[in-house]
C-alpha cells in the first residue's frame, strides 16, 4: 500500500513528506495549538490552563504509535506547518497509550477530566467500529491539523489529497471523525 505513495512531494511554496524521528516535538507543538481550543478537547479538560499545558504530553502520546503513518507539510525551510496522522488500511487497531503515560496524563487532567475523555474515547471508537463494520480494510484520519498562523492556504487539501487518490486507487474507504461547524 504504501510503496504506491510517491514521497516527498513538492509544489512551488510546500513539501509534503513523511515525518522524521527528529521533527517530532515540532509536529506535537503544531498539533497543540491547532487543537487547543477544540471542542472535544474542551469538553473533556474545561479548565485551560491545565488543557493548554497537557496537549504536548497527550499528542506526542498519540503519535507514538509505528504503524501510523505521520505525513507534515513543510515550508521551503523545513519548518512544518502541517501535520496530519494516518491509520492506513490492514495495520493493528490504534494502540492505547503505555500504562505510565496514562497515568502521567490521568494525574495531570484530574479524575473527572479523565473520566469525560475515557468514555468520550470509547464512544469514538465505538461509533468507528460501527460505522466501518462492513469496510475493516480502510484509512483511518486520526489528526489533521495546521498550525493556526498558517491556515487558508490550502494546506490540508495539499496534505489529504495524495492519499485520497491512494484510496480511490486501492477503492478503500477513508474514516475521520469531525466536527459540524
Amino acid at each position: 500500500d504504501m510503496e504506491e505513495l510517491s514521497l516527498p512531494i513538492v509544489s512551488e511554496k510546500n513539501v509534503l513528506k513523511v515525518l522524521p524521528e527528529h521533527q517530532t516535538s515540532e509536529a506535537v507543538h503544531i498539533l497543540s495549538r491547532a487543537f487547543r481550543y477544540d471542542p472535544l478537547f474542551v469538553y473533556t479538560t474545561t479548565d485551560e490552563v491545565k488543557r493548554i499545558s497537557t496537549l504536548p504530553m497527550r499528542f506526542e502520546a498519540m503519535i507514538s504509535s509505528k504503524n501510523q503513518l505521520k505525513l507534515i507539510v513543510t515550508d521551503e525551510k523545513g519548518f512544518i506547518k502541517n501535520v496530519s496522522v494516518w491509520l492506513p488500511p490492514n495495520s493493528s487497531s490504534y494502540e492505547e497509550e503505555k500504562p505510565h503515560v496514562q497515568n502521567a496524563i490521568r494525574t495531570a487532567i484530574g479524575e473527572e477530566s479523565w473520566s469525560k475523555r475515557t468514555k468520550l474515547i470509547n464512544e469514538l471508537d465505538s461509533m468507528h467500529e460501527k460505522v466501518m463494520a462492513d469496510q475493516p480494510h480502510h484509512w483511518y484520519l486520526l489528526l489533521l491539523a495546521t498550525d493556526p498562523a498558517c491556515q487558508k492556504q490550502g494546506l490540508a487539501k495539499f496534505a489529504l489529497t495524495p492519499i485520497l487518490n491512494l484510496a480511490d486507487k486501492q477503492r478503500t474507504c477513508i474514516y475521520l471523525e469531525t466536527e459540524i461547524g
